[in-house]
Protein backbone atom coordinates (compact mmCIF):
# COMPACT_ATOMS: atom_id res chain seq x y z
CA UNK A 1 0.00 0.00 0.00
CA UNK A 2 1.23 3.56 -0.33
CA UNK A 3 1.69 5.82 2.30
CA UNK A 4 0.11 9.11 1.30
CA UNK A 5 1.32 10.48 4.51
CA UNK A 6 4.99 10.11 3.55
CA UNK A 7 4.65 12.98 0.67
CA UNK A 8 3.00 15.33 3.34
CA UNK A 9 5.97 14.79 5.49
CA UNK A 10 9.27 15.31 3.00
CA UNK A 11 8.26 18.89 2.57
CA UNK A 12 8.01 19.26 6.32
CA UNK A 13 11.64 17.59 6.63
CA UNK A 14 12.80 19.61 4.18
CA UNK A 15 11.70 22.67 5.63
CA UNK A 16 12.96 21.75 9.51
CA UNK A 17 16.10 20.08 8.25
CA UNK A 18 16.38 18.61 12.01
CA UNK A 19 15.14 15.89 14.03
CA UNK A 20 12.59 18.52 15.95
CA UNK A 21 11.50 21.87 15.43
CA UNK A 22 9.02 24.82 17.36
CA UNK A 23 5.85 24.01 16.73
CA UNK A 24 5.08 27.64 15.04
CA UNK A 25 7.41 26.03 12.44
CA UNK A 26 5.62 22.96 11.42
CA UNK A 27 2.16 25.02 11.52
CA UNK A 28 3.72 27.00 8.62
CA UNK A 29 4.59 24.16 6.38
CA UNK A 30 1.53 22.47 6.97
CA UNK A 31 -0.60 25.31 6.61
CA UNK A 32 1.11 25.02 2.93
CA UNK A 33 0.69 21.75 2.33
CA UNK A 34 -2.03 19.94 0.49
CA UNK A 35 -3.23 16.24 -0.54
CA UNK A 36 -6.00 15.21 -2.62
CA UNK A 37 -8.63 15.73 0.42
CA UNK A 38 -6.97 18.84 2.28
CA UNK A 39 -7.03 22.20 0.52
CA UNK A 40 -3.78 24.80 0.56
CA UNK A 41 -3.08 27.06 2.09
CA UNK A 42 -5.30 26.94 4.80
CA UNK A 43 -5.25 28.00 8.73
CA UNK A 44 -5.00 25.13 11.24
CA UNK A 45 -7.57 24.68 13.73
CA UNK A 46 -6.66 26.34 16.97
CA UNK A 47 -7.20 22.56 18.62
CA UNK A 48 -4.41 21.54 16.38
CA UNK A 49 -1.89 23.92 16.72
CA UNK A 50 -2.75 23.81 20.62
CA UNK A 51 -2.40 19.98 20.55
CA UNK A 52 1.20 20.06 18.73
CA UNK A 53 2.48 22.66 21.60
CA UNK A 54 0.97 20.23 24.03
CA UNK A 55 3.25 17.66 22.47
CA UNK A 56 6.33 20.30 22.27
CA UNK A 57 5.42 20.88 26.20
CA UNK A 58 6.49 17.13 26.59
CA UNK A 59 9.85 17.76 24.86
CA UNK A 60 11.50 20.51 25.66
CA UNK A 61 9.23 23.08 23.63
CA UNK A 62 10.10 21.04 20.72
CA UNK A 63 8.44 18.45 18.48
CA UNK A 64 9.85 15.47 17.81
CA UNK A 65 8.96 14.89 13.83
CA UNK A 66 9.34 11.42 13.69
CA UNK A 67 7.46 10.38 16.96
CA UNK A 68 4.59 8.88 17.65
CA UNK A 69 2.61 12.09 18.74
CA UNK A 70 3.38 13.66 16.14
CA UNK A 71 1.87 10.55 13.39
CA UNK A 72 -1.22 10.69 15.54
CA UNK A 73 -1.08 14.89 14.63
CA UNK A 74 -0.48 14.42 11.54
CA UNK A 75 -3.44 11.69 11.12
CA UNK A 76 -5.60 14.91 12.82
CA UNK A 77 -4.38 17.16 10.00
CA UNK A 78 -4.54 14.95 6.91
CA UNK A 79 -7.44 12.15 8.49
CA UNK A 80 -7.59 10.15 5.32
CA UNK A 81 -3.53 10.56 4.00
CA UNK A 82 -1.65 9.45 7.27
CA UNK A 83 -2.82 6.79 9.52
CA UNK A 84 -3.24 6.92 12.82
CA UNK A 85 0.19 5.18 14.37
CA UNK A 86 -1.42 2.68 17.33
CA UNK A 87 0.45 1.74 20.43
CA UNK A 88 2.63 -1.08 19.56
CA UNK A 89 0.31 -4.53 20.82
CA UNK A 90 -3.08 -2.41 21.17
CA UNK A 91 -4.16 -3.60 17.99
CA UNK A 92 -4.76 -7.37 16.38
CA UNK A 93 -4.90 -6.82 13.21
CA UNK A 94 -6.69 -10.43 11.26
CA UNK A 95 -6.73 -11.67 8.03
CA UNK A 96 -10.50 -11.56 6.99
CA UNK A 97 -11.08 -15.76 7.15
CA UNK A 98 -10.08 -14.98 10.61
CA UNK A 99 -12.52 -12.44 11.10
CA UNK A 100 -15.70 -14.72 10.19
CA UNK A 101 -14.36 -17.74 12.65
CA UNK A 102 -14.40 -14.96 15.22
CA UNK A 103 -17.31 -13.00 14.47
CA UNK A 104 -19.54 -15.22 11.81
CA UNK A 105 -19.14 -12.38 9.96
CA UNK A 106 -18.59 -12.14 6.52
CA UNK A 107 -15.75 -9.64 6.02
CA UNK A 108 -16.85 -7.84 3.17
CA UNK A 109 -19.89 -5.66 3.17
CA UNK A 110 -22.28 -6.02 -0.49
CA UNK A 111 -24.01 -3.02 -1.98
CA UNK A 112 -27.12 -3.45 -0.10
CA UNK A 113 -25.01 -3.92 3.62
CA UNK A 114 -23.32 -0.78 2.32
CA UNK A 115 -26.53 1.13 1.45
CA UNK A 116 -27.90 0.31 4.92
CA UNK A 117 -24.95 1.79 7.06
CA UNK A 118 -24.98 5.07 4.68
CA UNK A 119 -28.87 5.22 5.32
CA UNK A 120 -28.27 4.31 9.53
CA UNK A 121 -25.50 7.04 9.17
CA UNK A 122 -27.67 10.34 7.08
CA UNK A 123 -30.72 9.07 9.79
CA UNK A 124 -28.62 10.15 12.97
CA UNK A 125 -27.01 13.00 11.58
CA UNK A 126 -30.69 14.10 10.76
CA UNK A 127 -31.20 13.49 14.19
CA UNK A 128 -28.51 15.13 15.94
CA UNK A 129 -29.89 18.27 13.66
CA UNK A 130 -33.30 18.17 14.97
CA UNK A 131 -32.44 17.50 17.86
CA UNK A 132 -29.64 20.55 18.21
CA UNK A 133 -32.55 22.77 16.58
CA UNK A 134 -34.53 22.26 19.75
Amino acid sequence: CINECEALLRPIEVAIAAPDALPGSIVEVVEQLSSATVPAPRMLPATLVERLEEIAAQHSGRVPVHGRLFSQWMHLAFPRECPYPHLAGSTAPMRGGDWRLLRGEHFLANSTAMRLHIEEAAWGLEAAKLEGAE
